[in-house]
């Protein structure tokens, strides 16, 4: 018992020096809190979108130079044979992320006439584009709702 006390003792202050451990000359490990994520910050004003997007790619957000967007949550339905979302990021020549894009997501393959409550919690965001991208949606079928997001 004498052992485990003290192999207990020693696995705690190992985990308690590491989580406040050095990571490099100025780099000190911050534990996740609502403060260092967007989304959960009470504090960081967030914008709404209202969706109504048809078949195609269709911009949702427009860039911001050095500024990325983290979609926080979306409320959507789904309409249609077959019904799908993906988001993308990229920049525009002549139509929405056009030129560089990439997948943000998998697709999303919800049945006709489902109701989706997509919302990142303490991940910190559903997707994220790099800075001064576009974020757009790639769908078939409809989806109506409301997108939640921060641009910073």
């Amino acid at each position: 018992m004498k052992k485990f006390l003290v192999l207990a003792l020693a696995a705690i202050s190992f985990c308690a020096v590491a989580a406040h451990a050095q990571v490099g000359p100025t780099t000190t490990v911050v534990p996740f809190n609502g403060q260092n994520n967007p989304c959960a910050n009470p504090s960081i004003v967030k914008s709404h979108l209202l969706v109504n997007l048809t078949a195609g790619t269709a911009q949702l957000v427009a860039p911001v130079t050095g500024k990325k967007i983290h979609v926080c949550s979306l409320v959507a339905t789904f309409a249609g044979t077959t019904p799908a979302l993906t988001f993308l990021y990229g920049t525009q020549t002549t139509t929405a992320c056009d030129t560089g894009a990439a997948n943000l997501s998998g697709t999303f393959l919800p049945t006709s006439g489902t109701f989706v409550n997509m919302t990142a919690a303490e991940q910190g965001a559903i997707v994220l584009t790099p800075a001064s991208q576009q974020l757009c949606a790639l769908t078939a079928g409809s989806v109506q709702g409301v997108l939640l997001y921060v641009q910073m």
